[in-house]
C-alpha cells in the first residue's frame, strides 16, 4: 500500500514551486483538513480515482494569504487563481518506485489570475486553446511523425476497449519487519534481526498473524477472479487473462520478498502454524498454471488488426489471421471449449462493429451504383470468408473436445453480425432493383421519343403532351430521396420502422410505372427490355428448380443445419420455405414487368 504521507510531502514541494505557495498557507488550509489525507489515500490506492485537482483561490480578507483545496473533480469559482491537475500512469501508485515517475501534472489558470499576474489571457477559451494548440497538439504531431499511423490507430483502439479488471495487490508490511530488512542492508534478513523480546510479544505476533490473514484475503480476490467472454469485447477477455497472469506474477514476487519471508519465519518460530500453513496453501501456484495454459491462446492474439481495420479488405485479412491463430493454438491450450464458443461470438460482435464503422464512412445510399456494388462485393467476400473459417473452426473444436475427453458441449455459433448481413443483402438488392428501374426508364425514354416521331401530327402532339406532363426521372429521384438519408446500417427496432415507412413511400411512388408498361405505344418501345427481364427471371427460376431437384440432403443448407445442430426435419422445412419465398420474389418481378393482368 502506498502511504499518502509520501504523496503529501511531494505535493508540498511541488506547490511551493509551481503555485508560489507559502508553507503557512498550505498548513493552515490544505494539510489541516482531515479529508485531505483521505482523498490522497484514495488517489494513491483506488483504481477508480484517476485524478487529483488542487486549487489556489483568493480569500475575502485581502491579507495576502490564499486558500488551497483538493478534490477528485473540477469545480469552477470566480475566486480561483490557478489549478493543478494531477493524474497517474497506472491504477495505483507503487511504493517501490519514485513518485515522480508515476504521475504527471498540468498547471491551468483560474478566472482570477488576471488580478495577480500581468497577462493578456482574457478567457478560459484562450487558456484551453493555448494548452491544446501549443502543448498537446505538437506533442501528438511529433509522436505521429515518428510512428506508423495505422499502428497508432490500433493502439488507440486497444486503449478504448481495454478494461483493467485485475486489482494490483500490495501486501502491508509491519514497520518493525521493514526496519529489520533495512538493517540487513541487502542481505537475507533472519529472525536474528528482530529483538528477542518481540519474538515472544503476543501483541506483536497477533498483529503479524492478522497481516497474514489480510494477505490471504487480498490474494484470493485475484486468484478467484474470472469473467464471462460473452460479456463485452474479445479484447477485454484477452486483456483480462494477460493482466491476471501479470498480477499473479507480481504477487509471487512479493511473496518471495524478504519482508514476507521474514514475517512467516517469525510466525513459524512462534509456532503460529495455522497462519503459515494457510498462506502456503493459498492456491497461487495452481492459479498461475491455469492462467498460463489459458494464455497460450491469448498471447499474440491478433484481434487488434480487426478492431483497427481501415477498410473491408483489411477486415477479411484480419479474420483469416485471427482464426489461423485460433485453430493453431486451440489444440494446445487448456482454454475451455464453452468459453471458446463465447469468444468466437464476441469476435462476431467485433466484426459487426467494425463493418458498421467502415461502411458508415461510405454513405452507401449516396454512392454511385458502380462504386456501391464494388463495396458490396467486398463485403460479401467477408461474409463468405466467415462461413468458411467457421466450418473449419467447428471441425477443430470437435477434434479438440474428443481428444481431451471433455464433457460434451454442443458446437454452435450464433453470429452477432447475422442481422447486419441480412440488412446489407437487402439494401444491395434494393439498390440493384432501383438501378434497373432507373436505367430501364432512361433507355425507354429514347425508344418512346423515336416511336412518337413516326406518328401523325395529331397523335404526336397528344402523346408529347402526355409524356411531357411526367418527368419520369425526376419522380424516380424524388422517390429515392425518401430512403436516401436513412441510416441503413442501423438494425435497431426504431430505425427499422423508419426504413419500412420510407420504403413504403418509395414503392408507392414507383408503382405507377407498372401501368405504363402495358400501354400499346410504350409497351412496343420497351419490348426489348421486357424480354431481357423475363429471360433473366426465367433463368433464375430454372436455377431454383435445379436446386430443388437436387434434394435437401445434397444441399449446402443440410450441411449448415448439421453445424448448427438443427433436427433434419426442421432443416428441411426451413430449406423448402426459403425456396418458396424466392419463387414468390421471382413471380413478383414478372408481375412488375407485365402488370397484374
Amino acid at each position: 500500500m502506498f502511504e499518502p504521507i509520501i504523496l503529501q510531502e511531494y505535493l508540498n514541494k511541488l506547490l511551493l514551486l509551481v503555485l508560489e505557495a507559502e508553507e503557512a498557507d498550505l498548513k493552515a488550509t490544505l494539510w489541516s483538513i482531515p479529508e485531505t489525507t483521505e482523498k490522497l489515500c484514495l488517489f494513491t490506492n483506488d483504481s477508480q480515482v484517476k485524478a487529483l485537482y488542487i486549487t489556489k483561490s483568493k480569500k475575502d480578507t485581502n491579507d495576502g494569504s490564499y486558500n488551497y483545496t483538493i478534490s477528485h473533480t473540477i469545480t469552477y469559482h470566480l475566486n480561483d487563481i490557478a489549478l493543478i491537475s494531477i493524474t497517474k500512469h497506472n491504477d495505483k501508485l507503487d511504493p517501490y518506485y519514485l513518485i515522480q515517475s508515476q504521475i504527471q501534472f498540468l498547471n491551468l489558470p483560474g478566472p482570477a489570475i488576471s488580478e495577480y499576474v500581468s497577462t493578456s489571457m482574457n478567457s478560459h477559451e484562450e487558456a484551453i486553446y493555448s494548452c491544446i494548440h501549443y502543448s498537446v497538439a505538437p506533442y501528438f504531431d511529433a509522436y505521429v511523425a515518428n510512428n506508423d499511423y495505422n499502428e497508432i490507430n490500433k493502439n488507440m483502439m486497444i486503449i478504448k476497449f481495454k478494461n483493467i479488471e485485475i486489482p494490483l495487490i500490495y501486501l502491508n508490511i509491519h514497520p518493525i519487519i521493514q526496519k529489520a530488512i533495512e538493517k540487513a542492508k541487502g542481505r537475507r534478513a533472519t529472525i536474528e534481526y528482530i529483538d528477542l523480546a518481540l519474538l515472544g510479544d503476543i501483541a506483536f505476533l497477533n498483529k503479524l498473524q492478522s497481516d497474514v490473514k489480510s494477505w490471504i484475503k487480498e490474494i484470493k480476490k485475484v486468484i478467484q477472479l474470472s469473467r464471462d467472454p460473452s460479456n463485452g469485447m474479445t479484447i477485454q477477455e484477452i486483456n483480462f487473462w494477460l493482466n491476471k497472469e501479470t498480477a499473479l506474477e507480481k504477487i509471487k514476487n512479493q511473496i518471495n520478498s524478504d519482508q514476507i519471508v521474514l514475517t512467516l519465519n517469525i510466525l513459524g518460530h512462534a509456532q503460529h502454524f495455522h497462519a503459515t500453513t494457510s498462506f502456503a496453501n493459498i492456491g497461487l501456484k495452481e492459479a498461475k498454471e491455469q492462467v498460463h495454459k489459458y494464455n497460450v491462446l491469448m498471447k499474440d492474439f491478433p484481434i487488434e488488426e480487426l478492431l483497427s481495420a481501415p477498410d473491408v479488405t483489411k477486415i477479411k485479412e484480419a479474420l483469416c489471421a485471427i482464426f489461423a491463430h485460433y485453430n493453431k493454438k486451440m489444440r494446445i491450450t487448456q482454454y475451455p471449449i464453452k468459453k471458446t464458443l463465447a469468444l468466437v461470438e464476441a469476435i462476431s460482435h467485433g466484426l459487426n462493429d467494425i463493418l458498421i464503422k467502415v461502411l458508415g464512412d461510405f454513405c452507401l445510399m449516396y454512392m454511385e451504383y458502380k462504386d456501391f456494388e464494388k463495396v458490396m462485393s467486398d463485403v460479401e467476400d467477408v461474409f463468405k470468408t466467415w462461413d468458411v473459417i467457421i466450418r473449419e473452426f467447428t471441425n477443430v473444436a470437435r477434434d479438440v473436445m474428443h481428444k481431451h475427453s471433455d464433457k460434451f458441449v454442443q458446437i454452435k455459433i450464433d453470429p452477432v453480425h447475422d442481422k447486419l448481413q441480412e440488412r446489407i443483402e437487402f439494401i444491395r438488392n434494393f439498390r440493384k432493383q432501383h438501378e434497373q428501374l432507373y436505367q430501364t426508364i432512361v433507355n425507354t425514354m429514347i425508344k418512346i421519343k423515336d416511336a412518337i416521331k413516326i406518328e401523325d401530327d395529331v397523335v404526336q402532339q397528344q402523346e408529347s403532351i402526355t409524356i411531357n406532363k411526367i418527368d419520369f426521372l425526376e419522380e424516380i429521384n424524388v422517390a429515392y430521396k425518401s430512403v436516401k438519408d436513412i441510416n441503413v446500417l442501423d438494425i435497431s427496432v426504431n430505425d427499422t420502422e423508419i426504413w419500412m415507412k420510407a420504403e413504403f413511400t418509395y414503392n408507392e411512388c414507383v408503382s405507377r410505372y407498372n401501368a405504363l408498361f402495358v400501354k400499346p405505344k410504350i409497351r412496343s418501345a420497351i419490348q426489348k427490355y421486357q424480354n431481357e427481364l423475363i429471360d433473366k427471371v426465367k433463368n433464375d427460376i430454372s436455377k431454383l428448380y435445379n436446386k430443388f431437384s437436387q434434394q435437401y440432403y445434397k444441399s449446402g443448407a443440410n450441411y449448415m443445419a448439421q453445424l448448427r445442430d438443427l433436427p433434419t426435419i426442421s432443416g428441411f422445412m426451413i430449406w423448402a420455405h426459403q425456396i418458396e419465398i424466392q419463387l414468390h420474389i421471382y413471380m413478383k418481378r414478372i408481375e412488375d414487368v407485365l402488370g397484374k393482368d
